[in-house]
């Protein structure tokens, strides 16, 4: 693999693992339509009990969440 390659491989994380960056007061900018990041945005509720004033910008999704 590339060095580049490494790098990022280096960097994934589960999405469960990944949302527990979000903080309080965060302010969660996602992309829209064929980009949203659909496994995401449907984990987001399961962060209630330990965050809030959380505010997420989203237009045009694909999923009612």
């Amino acid at each position: 693999m590339s060095k580049w390659d490494d790098e990022y491989q280096s960097r994934l994380r589960p999405i469960d693992e990944a949302i527990q960056c979000i903080e309080s007061g965060f302010d969660v900018v996602v992309a829209q339509c064929a980009s949203e990041p659909q496994a995401t945005m449907s984990r987001l509720h399961t962060l209630a009990p330990r965050v809030r004033d959380v505010r997420v910008f989203s237009v045009l999704t694909m999923k009612p969440y």
